[in-house]
C-alpha cells in the first residue's frame, strides 16, 4: 500500500534489540520520527540493505540517499533513517565518576 509520502508500508518496524521500549519511548527521537520508523521502518530496512527494489521515484531517491549521505535534498523520513542508522551503530561513551576509593556506575552499582 502506497502512502502519502511515496513509500510503501508494510508491518509496523521494531527494533527490540536497540529500542526495546519502542521508538517514542526512547527520548532519542521526536513523535513524528518515531512514527515515521514504525510505519516505514521495515520497507526503509529492505530498501536499504538491497532485499527489494525500489518501485517508485521517492524510494529511488531513498536508496541514492542511504548510498550517498552527501546529497543535499534529503526528506523528512531520509533524516530520520540515516538518524536512526547513527544512534544504532555509534559507540556510546561511558563516564565514571570516582573519588578514588570507590567509583559508582550509571546504575547506581559500585565497582569496588
Amino acid at each position: 500500500m502506497q502512502t502519502q509520502s511515496g513509500f510503501i508500508q508494510e508491518k509496523k518496524y521494531f527494533d527490540d534489540k536497540n529500542y526495546p521500549h519502542g521508538f517514542s519511548r526512547s527520548g532519542d527521537y521526536t513523535i513524528k520520527e518515531a512514527e515515521a520508523l514504525e510505519n516505514y521502518g521495515s520497507r526503509l530496512t529492505r530498501l536499504a540493505n538491497g532485499t527489494v527494489e525500489p518501485e517508485n521515484e521517492v524510494e529511488k531517491h531513498f536508496v541514492a540517499v542511504v548510498a550517498d549521505q552527501s546529497i543535499e535534498d534529503k526528506t523528512f523520513i531520509e533524516k530520520t533513517w540515516l538518524k536512526y542508522q547513527r544512534l544504532i551503530t555509534e559507540v556510546k561513551r561511558v563516564y565514571i565518576l570516582a573519588d578514588g576509593n570507590s567509583a559508582i556506575m550509571d546504575d547506581g552499582s559500585n565497582l569496588d
